[in-house]
């Protein structure tokens, strides 16, 4: 019983010795130390997805207004094409009342006779028959 109460004091004994401290308080101090860098590194991640975010809504913002000008852009030009579509096609059908109403009158090739580009009636030509 003597031999297991010395080897409980020494032991209690190497533990609380100065030297013995000295490596837990070391030991403890590198642990806090990579804990510290570790929460260091995390607070720069942090800051750093901060400004991207902040960064990103700005540009989605931008967009969103840039979208909203280009739609608005996008509906007038719809108008234009829609009132340039009408009067092409009132022009179109004015134009085929022209020539169908001039279709038998046409001007002669110009000859170089000096201008003188006189009316020449111009027959119409038969259909063909189809061989058989």
């Amino acid at each position: 019983m003597e031999h297991i109460l010395t080897a409980l004091v020494s032991v209690v004994a190497t533990l609380t010795s100065a030297k013995a401290w000295d490596y837990y308080s070391k030991k403890l101090q590198g642990t806090t130390t990579v804990l510290n860098r570790k929460d260091t590194e995390l607070a720069e991640w942090r800051k750093e997805l901060k400004e991207r975010v902040v960064h990103l809504e700005n540009q989605v913002a931008s967009l969103l207004k840039e979208n909203a000008t280009l739609t608005a852009q996008v509906h007038g030009l719809q108008g234009v094409v829609a009132t340039l579509r009408e009067e092409n096609d009132k022009l179109h059908a004015d134009s085929q009342k022209i020539v169908g109403a001039t279709k038998t009158r046409r001007r002669a090739p110009n000859t170089g006779n000096g201008g003188n580009n006189a009316p020449v009636e111009v027959r119409q030509r038969k259909p063909r028959r189809s061989q058989q």
